[in-house]
């Protein structure tokens, strides 16, 4: 009786036991799906991080920057293809700090911009 006893509670522990995943792969609140969460997870998983080229070529000595999504803070980058040249354009970027040198422009972090991709 015992036997059965410990066997029957040994039963209901193992089958109350569940592997839960997340459903949603995005801190995104659009909530993504299908290829826009895969290029999503890609681009942050290999150190990505989500801006925005902003033009503020009206302010003295400023051009084409970067706008990160996350902080709000303005970047800018040491060279900026021209076919990002688009105001308000969605960016991956990638980038290193650029230490010991002065900027015209003074509106935001001066840059080394490694890798930049075209987001939707």
């Amino acid at each position: 009786m015992i036997k059965n006893l410990a066997f029957s509670l040994m039963v209901i522990a193992v089958a109350s036991c569940s592997h839960k995943t997340s459903t949603s792969t995005s801190n995104n609140p659009d909530k993504l799906t299908g290829e826009e969460s895969v290029a999503l997870i890609g681009f942050e998983k290999r150190g990505y991080m989500k801006a925005s080229v902003v033009d503020r070529s009206a302010l003295d000595g400023c051009g084409f920057m970067l706008k990160l999504a996350a902080s709000g803070k303005f970047l800018e980058p040491d060279k900026l293809d021209d076919a990002f040249h688009i105001d308000g354009a969605l960016v991956w970027i990638k980038y290193s700090i650029r230490k010991g040198e002065a900027s015209i422009c003074m509106s935001g972090t001066m840059i080394n911009l490694n890798a930049i991709e075209k987001r939707q």
